[in-house]
C-alpha cells in the first residue's frame, strides 16, 4: 500500500477486529461452562476433518463414533512416529492425513537437524488457530482498551510478514507467526497488517526487522508491546541502545533505512539523545500500558529485568501453545495461568512419572481426560488436532494449578526427558528452577536468568551462571550455592545420596554481567535462528560455557 493507505485499511478493519476478538472470547467462556459437550463437539469435528483422508480412511478411523473407541484404535505417537505419514502428506500435497485444504507446513525446532513439518490446513486455520488468537487479544483489550486507540498504538512482534523461502514439494514451510499470505477470509488479519513496518519488502533478517519496527513507532504513542518470548522485550531495549545514533540521524532527516519516508522529527531525536542503557523503555514510550509474553516456567526468570525495563507496566501472559497446537487460553484479563483450551483440540493426559516411551505406538485406552486430573499433579500432554495429527504426545509436561467449572488451569513446567544426570540423579528443569528461585528469595536477589552446566572432573559437579542486573548488592556465591544444593537434596533423593557419598561435588556458582545470556540469544537470532533461539536453563554446550566464562563479574 502507498503512503497512508494502510491507515485507511486500519480504520476500516479495527472495529471488526475488536468484535471478532470479543466474540471468540464469549464463545470460549460458553464452552468452559459446558466442557463435556465442548469436548464431544471438538472430537466429532476432528473425525469429520479426517474421515476422507487417504491414511485415516485406510485405518477405518473416520467411522469412529466415540472417544472411547477412538482411544482403543488410534495409537499414541510422538512427532517422529508420524514421519512417514508427513512425508506422504508432502508427496500428495495434502489429503493424506486430513481431508485436504493444505496451505503450508509450520516449521518448528525438532530433535534432529531438520525442523518439524506440521500440516496447516484451511479448516484448522479458520476454526481453531485464528479463534485462539481472538480469545487472547480479547483479554488484552479488556485489560487495556486504549491499545487500539490509533494505528500506531501497538508494537506487535507476534505477527510478521515474510515471503516464504522454504518449500516441500512446492508447499511453503514457515513459522507460525508468519502470516504471509493470509489464508482465506478467516485468517488472523490484524488492522496493522499493511503497515509499512509489516510489508513484504521489509528485510527479513532479525536485526533489520526489529530496527524498522522501532524506527516507525519510536515517534508515536505506543500503548502495547506484544511478544511471545520475554527475551524479545529485552532485545527491544538492547536494539534501541545499539542503534541509537542511527535512529537519531534518521529521525532528524525523516528517513527509514536511508530513504525519505517520514517527516523530520527533531524533538524525538533530541529525547533519544538522552536515552541510555540505564533508562527504561517507558522513558521513550511514556504511556505504555501493557506488555505480553510467556510468564511461567523458565520465562518467569525474566521478571527481574522486565520490572526494570518496563516499570509500572501491566504484563499479561501469552497463551501456552506451539506449532502443534494451542494448550491453554486466558479466561480473564488477569495475569494468571490459562485454562485448558478445550475448544482447540481433544486432550488426554498421563501422569508425569509414567515413562512416555512405554505408550508410544500403542493404542492406549486408559489415558486421563481433563475431568480426571488432580490439583498439584504433573501430567504428560497428548492431543489430537483437526490437521490429521491424532493422539500426538508433544513431549510437554504440565502441572494442574486450579480448576474453573472442572476445566483445569495448566502451567507448563518442563519438556519430557530434559534433565541433567551424572550418576542417575536426573535433576529436572523444574527442580533446578525451583531451587534457583528458592535461593533468590533466601538471599534477596531479584529473579533473573541462569544457565546450568555439568562439569566433568574427578568429582563431577554442576556449575551455575547467574545473570545480574548491575544495580544490586550481590550475596556471597557460596550462600547461593548452599541454598541451591540443600533445596535439590530436599526434592531429589538420588542427588542427596550422591552428595552424601561425595560422588558429586558442591554446586559452583558464578555471577554474569548484565544481559550476558541475552547476548547469546541475540547471536543465535543473527545467525538466522530467530524462531529457535530460546532460553534454556539446562545446558551442556562447551562453546556456550566458554562464552559465559568471558562475561563473569570480576
Amino acid at each position: 500500500m502507498k503512503g497512508n493507505e494502510w491507515v485507511e485499511y486500519w480504520d476500516k478493519r479495527v472495529n471488526g477486529f475488536k468484535n471478532y476478538c470479543f466474540e471468540q472470547k464469549a464463545t470460549f467462556l460458553k464452552a468452559v461452562s459446558d466442557p463435556e459437550s465442548t469436548e464431544e463437539r471438538v472430537f466429532q469435528d476432528i473425525i469429520q476433518s479426517i474421515d476422507k483422508s487417504t491414511y485415516w480412511k485406510s485405518q477405518d478411523i473416520g467411522n469412529l463414533k466415540s472417544i472411547v473407541s477412538f482411544k482403543k484404535m488410534v495409537p499414541i505417537r510422538s512427532y517422529n512416529g508420524y514421519l512417514n505419514e508427513i512425508d506422504e502428506e508432502i508427496n500428495s500435497k495434502g489429503g493424506y492425513l486430513s481431508n485436504g485444504g493444505l496451505v503450508r507446513f509450520l516449521k518448528t525446532s525438532g530433535t534432529t537437524n531438520k525442523s518439524k513439518r506440521i500440516p496447516y490446513t484451511e479448516h484448522w486455520v479458520a476454526e481453531y488457530r485464528t479463534k485462539a488468537l481472538g480469545v487472547l487479544w480479547a483479554s488484552y483489550l479488556e485489560k487495556c482498551p486504549e491499545i487500539l486507540e490509533s494505528p500506531y498504538s501497538v508494537l506487535d512482534t507476534q505477527t510478521i510478514r515474510e515471503i516464504p523461502t522454504e518449500f516441500e514439494n512446492g508447499i511453503p514451510c514457515q513459522g507460525i507467526t508468519n502470516r504471509n499470505p493470509l489464508v482465506g477470509n478467516n485468517d488472523w488479519d490484524v488492522p496493522w497488517y499493511n503497515a509499512p513496518w509489516m510489508m513484504d519488502d521489509v528485510p527479513s533478517d532479525y536485526d533489520s526487522r526489529m530496527y524498522i519496527r522501532i524506527r516507525y513507532l519510536i515517534e508515536h504513542d505506543v500503548k502495547f508491546i506484544s511478544a511471545i518470548n520475554p527475551s524479545t522485550l529485552i532485545a527491544l531495549h538492547s536494539h534501541i541502545i545499539k542503534n541509537k545514533e542511527r535512529l537519531i540521524n534518521e529521525l532528524k532527516l525523516g528517513t527509514v533505512l536511508g530513504k525519505q519516508k517520514l517527516k523530520p522529527n527533531p524533538d524525538v531525536a533530541q529525547k533519544l539523545e538522552t536515552f541510555d542503557k540505564n533508562l527504561p523503555v517507558t522513558y521513550l514510550w511514556e504511556n505504555l500500558k501493557l506488555i505480553s509474553c510467556w510468564t511461567i516456567s523458565s520465562a518467569a526468570l525474566y521478571k527481574g529485568v522486565l520490572d526494570i525495563l518496563y516499570p509500572n507496566v501491566n504484563v499479561l501472559p501469552f497463551m501456552t501453545c506451539g506449532s502443534e497446537g494451542v494448550v491453554t487460553l486466558p479466561n480473564t484479563a488477569n495475569n494468571e495461568v490459562g485454562l485448558l483450551a478445550i475448544t482447540q483440540g481433544l486432550y488426554e493426559f498421563l501422569p508425569a512419572e509414567q515413562d512416555l516411551d512405554d505408550v508410544l505406538g500403542v493404542a492406549t485406552p486408559d489415558t486421563l481426560n481433563f475431568r480426571q486430573l488432580t490439583l498439584g499433579k504433573e501430567y504428560h500432554l497428548i492431543h489430537s488436532q483437526a490437521n490429521g495429527l491424532l493422539r500426538q504426545a508433544v513431549g510437554d509436561i504440565f502441572k494442574v494449578v486450579g480448576f474453573d467449572n472442572g476445566v483445569p488451569r495448566l502451567e507448563f513446567t518442563r519438556r519430557n526427558g530434559i534433565f541433567h544426570s551424572f550418576t542417575g540423579e536426573k535433576i529436572t528443569e523444574t527442580q533446578m528452577l525451583d531451587a534457583i528461585q528458592f535461593a533468590y528469595k533466601e538471599n534477596h536477589l531479584k529473579a533473573n536468568l541462569f544457565m546450568c552446566f555439568p562439569v566433568w572432573k574427578d568429582t563431577p559437579q554442576y556449575k551455575i551462571y547467574i545473570e545480574t542486573t548491575g544495580n544490586e548488592q550481590l550475596p556471597d556465591k557460596h550462600n547461593i550455592s548452599t541454598d541451591i544444593d540443600q533445596y535439590i537434596c530436599s526434592v531429589n533423593e538420588e542427588y542427596k545420596s550422591k552428595r552424601d557419598s561425595k560422588r558429586l561435588d558442591e554446586i559452583d556458582v558464578e555471577y554474569l554481567l548484565p544481559n550476558s545470556i541475552e547476548q547469546l540469544l541475540e547471536q543465535e537470532k543473527l545467525k538466522g535462528n530467530s524462531t529457535q533461539a530460546k532460553y534454556k536453563p539446562l545446558q551442556s554446550g562447551i562453546e556456550t560455557m566458554n562464552f559465559l566464562e568471558t562475561v563473569i563479574v570480576s
